[in-house]
């Protein structure tokens, strides 16, 4: 018989290990910091988790590969121990420049785990969560990696202010099965695609980021894509790409009615500002006759609420105005 045992453990990390050489395993709670830059990793695993409560502190130093298939950085999942299976829980990773992996940090069947203030450059998976729940992504940037963010099957994830550069594939993904993921207070600078929703996924709340696409060549980047997920609620976000929004026929949300200055400076919370590069965006083109914000409809007196439509079941009846 399989037993799954989580381990979690009471009271707060106390105890300082320093990592000078690598691969290396973690099997008990405690402080982890690296001590050195550590460049060209050929193993399939750098760092290995198999702990509760346990921090790994990069201390700014350097986590690097040599981009082999299947390498992983970071590793904080699952395993079996004499016919258990165990779970980690409460693992913070912080202050690692991530490169060169095919995946950066891996987080598998895990919950309450947080990856905060590290940098992620060139890895063809920079972060992924699988089957977690309750966990963080704070304050890191991304540049240059194939995928940021890959979510997939997660429950209550919350990804905020962080920064996302030229990522090739995307910058955050929301696979099949995860739901309640909080995507707040992000930029996205020249990502192919910023931000996917895909099949399966649902109950999202995307609010104050910032999307834009201003290098050259940038024509074909897009800003969000509904690829088939519902129930997700998307406000109070800057879209400034030439393609801002590609969604499949699946209800989801894109305003709410709310006080309070918007991301552009308006008086009220409503819903996007649809920008282009070329200034010839929805919320740039059309005018706010009655000064709530909101872009107006030019061929209606009293002044009525122009409608930024996507689709039959995707439209944005409060679109911001610049």
């Amino acid at each position: 018989m399989l037993l799954l045992v989580s381990l979690a453990l009471v009271g707060p990390v106390s105890a300082l290990t320093t990592i000078n050489s690598l691969p290396y395993t973690i099997t008990a709670p405690d402080t982890y910091q690296l001590g050195q830059n550590f460049n060209n990793f050929k193993g399939p695993v750098a760092i290995d988790v198999q702990a509760s409560n346990v921090v790994i502190d990069g201390q700014g130093y350097k986590l690097d590969g040599v981009d082999n298939a299947n390498s992983i950085g970071i590793r904080a999942s699952s395993y079996m121990k004499n016919g258990i299976m165990y779970k980690p829980t409460q693992v913070k990773i912080q202050n690692v420049k991530v490169s060169d992996f095919a995946n950066g940090v891996l987080i598998y069947q895990t919950q309450g785990e947080t990856v905060t203030g590290n940098t992620f450059t060139s890895n063809a998976n920079a972060v992924i969560f699988q089957v977690v729940k309750n966990s963080k992504i704070l304050g890191n940037t991304f540049s240059g990696n194939g995928n940021g963010v890959t979510l997939l099957t997660t429950t209550t994830t919350a990804i905020n202010d962080n920064t996302f550069t030229k990522d090739a594939v995307a910058g955050i993904t929301v696979g099949f099965g995860s739901s309640a993921t909080n995507i707040l207070r992000n930029t996205f600078n020249s990502d192919t695609l910023a931000i996917l929703l895909n099949s399966g996924s649902t109950t999202a709340t995307i609010k104050n980021n910032k999307v834009y696409a201003t290098a050259a060549g940038d024509a074909l980047k897009t800003g969000i894509q509904i690829a088939g997920s519902s129930g997700n609620t998307i406000y109070n976000n800057i879209f400034d790409t030439y393609t801002n929004v590609k969604a499949t026929n699946t209800a989801n949300t894109w305003n709410v009615a709310s006080t309070g200055t918007n991301i552009v400076g308006g008086p009220s919370i409503g819903g996007n500002a649809w920008l282009m590069p070329n200034f010839a965006g929805f919320s740039q083109i059309m005018p706010d006759i009655n000064g709530d914000g909101f872009t107006d409809n030019t061929n209606s007196w009293p002044p009525v609420t122009a409608t930024f439509f996507i689709n039959n079941k995707n439209q944005d009846f409060l679109p911001l105005k610049v």
